[in-house]
């Protein structure tokens, strides 16, 4: 009997990766077909029979699937959020139609250049930055890449990687690090020949690979709360911008990541090996690097003094090593960020000032406080709404308002319906919500130097994806240690749910498109 399970053990790991490329390649056929059918019933007005027949069969094999991982791993809900993430991943990695992601055009430039040598974005003799792209890449704009009729035009055009020209791209500060993925499919493309859209397609593959990657260790480290961050992945919004160009991909799962593990190494783990140890010390830098704002989150760190079992050394040795790597490369890298000339429209046309902000919030810190109240009475539902979905693409996608309030239920009371043998205590909690607070108000002031007029009463710019990072903290603060509401197959439930969520969403995009 013995053998039979040990058997039966090493088949099971022998079968698990296959069956996630399986999965993975059969989702990206559905969503294919999707596509197809959407847009034969846009142009011809009937639904494409041979499609119809090739997404059903698809979707009946990742059904399966997900329900033979649902009973294989019952009891490991990350092997579960990962079958199901994949294929709502990618169904809207492939109906979203590209540049429809917020700011994803000047990010696809940038992911195109750093594999030709702009790492780091360089000068020329006027003291800007320029990037050499394909001019067939130049000539995409939203007025010819915004359904799926004009994306199938822009499929079938040859793509000419030696003609090339000039652009400017509002992401010329960003750093390399954070196009390592996406960049290479861009790169794949040129090196295959294919069609410069086929090459964003890829370069979303390759950033959706990396969040799955950290999406499901995150799942399966984080010592409370699983149900909890399963469900906050599944969010409209987090799979928009995850199966994307844009680094809110790699920044989002890397943070997040990030809060799992170190909560892992400060309530559960025995010791910490060395590749823990420069794991922490690369997702601190990445954050500081990626966007400074987030910063904040590497004072998670203290937590590690909780831990008793880990050496007194050791301990301080990370934390301090942390802090200063990632405040050190945080600061350089921010002060070299205002080398760039910010040449965007908005920007030129208004008087916006960074000096003079800095100036108004130094000199008069009240009235500072007193716009970022009136912001946040203003907009903050609105901000928490787009956090989780309502408004995809660039905010005209309106999902279902019942499906986004259903949402935030799930996301609450998650937080009680799963038994905790470790949750945050007073203390604890006091510090993480502070030290969510304190990356919101950073948020707040980035965009009031960056983005808003001088003299405006309101902070602008502001938008709820910014807040992925950090939402969790706030939402793992409601975690209690031992006490829920006991329901019956309650993962089962609130999955589906959130499932059938996403499906309402996906339905809505497919319905802007056609």
């Amino acid at each position: 009997m013995e053998r039979i399970k040990e058997k039966t053990q090493k088949l099971e790991k022998v079968l698990r990766i296959p069956i996630i490329i399986i999965e993975f390649l059969v989702a990206i056929v559905l969503a294919y077909a999707i596509y197809k059918m959407a847009y034969w019933k846009n142009t011809t007005g009937v639904i494409s029979k041979g499609y119809l027949c090739l997404a059903i069969a698809n979707g009946m094999l990742i059904l399966a699937i997900i329900l033979w991982n649902w009973i294989q791993y019952h009891d490991k809900i990350e092997k579960i959020f990962l079958s199901l993430v994949i294929p709502i991943g990618i169904l809207y990695m492939v109906l979203m139609v590209p540049y429809y992601v917020p700011d994803e055009a000047p990010h696809i430039i940038r992911a195109y250049e750093t594999y030709h040598g702009e790492f780091i974005a360089s000068f020329n003799e006027e003291g800007k930055h320029r990037a050499m792209i394909p001019t067939d890449l130049k000539n995409i704009n939203l007025s010819n890449l915004r359904d799926y009729h004009t994306l199938k035009n822009q499929l079938e055009q040859k793509t000419d990687y030696e003609k090339k020209e000039e652009a400017y791209t509002e992401a010329q500060s960003y750093p390399g690090i954070l196009y390592v993925f996406s960049g290479i499919g861009m790169l794949l493309a040129e090196i295959f020949n294919l069609n410069i859209i086929v090459g964003m397609y890829l370069a979303r593959i390759c950033n959706f690979i990396f969040f799955l990657l950290l999406a499901y260790y995150a799942v399966k480290k984080i010592p409370f709360g699983k149900l909890l961050l399963s469900c906050y992945f599944l969010m409209p919004m987090m799979l928009q911008q995850a199966a994307s160009v844009s680094p809110d991909s790699m920044i989002n799962a890397i943070a997040i990541f990030f809060i799992a593990y170190v909560l892992y190494l400060a309530f559960k783990a025995e010791s910490i090996k060395k590749r823990e140890i420069g794991m922490i010390l690369g997702a601190s830098a990445f954050l500081a690097v990626a966007k400074v704002v987030y910063l904040p989150i590497v004072f998670l760190l203290f937590f590690l003094m909780l831990n008793k079992k880990i050496a007194k050394k050791t301990k301080i040795l990370l934390l301090v090593s942390s802090i200063i790597l990632s405040v050190l490369l945080g600061i350089m890298w921010y002060f070299y960020q205002t080398k760039y000339q910010d040449e965007r429209q908005y920007v030129q046309e208004r008087n916006i000032n960074g000096t003079e902000q800095i100036k108004n919030i130094l000199s008069q810190p009240v009235q500072y406080a007193k716009t970022f109240n009136h912001t946040l009475d203003q907009m903050g539902t609105t901000y928490l709404w787009d956090m989780i979905g309502l408004n995809l693409g660039w905010q005209d996608i309106q999902v279902s308002e019942f499906s986004i309030l259903l949402a935030l239920f799930l996301l609450v009371s998650s937080a009680w319906v799963e038994n905790h043998e470790i949750a945050f205590q007073g203390k604890q909690r006091i510090v993480t919500l502070c030290i969510a607070i304190g990356i919101i108000l950073l948020v707040f002031t980035a965009m009031y130097i960056g983005w808003t007029e001088v003299g405006t009463g309101i902070i602008v710019g502001v938008q709820g994806r910014y807040f992925i990072p950090i939402g969790i903290l706030i939402f793992l603060c409601l975690c209690m240690k031992e006490n829920c509401v006991k329901i019956k197959h309650i993962k089962e439930i609130y999955l589906i749910l959130f499932s059938i969520i996403n499906f309402s969403a996906i339905g809505s995009v497919i319905q802007f498109f056609i």
